[in-house]
């Protein structure tokens, strides 16, 4: 008999305390993070980042002169070096 009654005190107990954690998360109101939210701007500004380089790739196809005058003038060694020939 007495260990019927230990075992319906400590359930008492254990629905007390989960009563009691329930009341002070209510009470603290604490907020979740939103990880949706947070995925959907990554994935937006990845795809901004995309649309952008691919518009850059596509406005260089169409005028290759512009991206000639932007690059450097010798795709060789760098200055001051020379070959020992």
């Amino acid at each position: 008999m007495a260990a019927v009654e230990n075992v319906l005190a400590l359930s008492s107990c254990l629905d007390d305390s989960a009563s009691n954690n329930n009341r002070l998360a209510k009470e603290r109101n604490v907020a979740k993070p939103n990880y949706q939210g947070e995925k959907r701007r990554k994935d937006l500004a990845k795809k901004a980042k995309k649309e952008e380089k691919r518009l850059r790739k596509l406005e260089a196809k169409e005028n290759p002169s512009s991206e000639d005058a932007d690059a450097p003038e010798s795709a060789g060694a760098p200055e001051g070096i020379q070959d020992a020939e």
